[in-house]
């Protein structure tokens, strides 16, 4: 367990920079396309993230965890971020992830975050924090059902979006026909 690199940042590049910004209220990576690791000062094969890797964000108001996946291209976590290495023969990074994205863990870690303008995570209280393991075959359920919950979610957000729309060109049409 250790801390993202603090680098400077450019516009441009080949490896993403990642920091809280770049993800959504479910913890989903977003467009990261504005911010590149400035990677003429560091070692990359230290710090480029990994599939057996989940980064959590330790610093601030707002805790969640992501698992890095290939598909995400090359990404280093900024120093907002712990980088923590889990033994995938024995937990899913996906399923940490969740787990640490619960409302109940996300108190827990709230509760322990210390510090008066910028609360951090203490590295030895997330060391104590017990997380159940199940077996891969329920952990990967648990992946599973999460993915299709946020699809629900990505869902009812669009059609909300498109009901905002439909309400906004009625009430346009009934302006413009009086």
């Amino acid at each position: 367990m250790k801390y993202g690199p603090h680098l400077k940042t450019a516009y441009s590049g080949s490896v993403r920079y990642l920091k809280g910004q770049h993800f959504d209220v479910d913890a989903a990576l977003l467009d990261a396309d504005d911010s590149y690791a400035d990677t003429s000062s560091v070692d990359l094969t230290a710090v480029l993230l990994r599939e057996d890797q989940v980064i959590l964000a330790g610093k601030g108001n707002r805790h969640f965890a992501w698992a890095y996946r290939v598909g995400a291209g090359p990404c280093i976590a900024s120093s907002l971020f712990y980088v923590l290495t889990v033994r995938t023969e024995v937990i899913d990074p996906r399923y940490l992830a969740l787990v640490i994205n619960t409302e109940s863990c996300g108190r827990a870690l709230s509760a322990v975050a210390k510090g008066a303008t910028v609360p951090v995570i203490p590295k030895r209280e997330l060391m104590n924090l017990s997380i159940r393991v199940p077996s891969m075959a329920e952990q990967l359920k648990a992946i599973k059902l999460n993915d299709l919950q946020n699809r629900r979610k990505n869902i009812l957000r669009k059609i909300s979006e498109l009901n905002v729309v439909l309400d906004n060109a009625h009430l346009e049409q009934l302006i413009n026909q009086a």
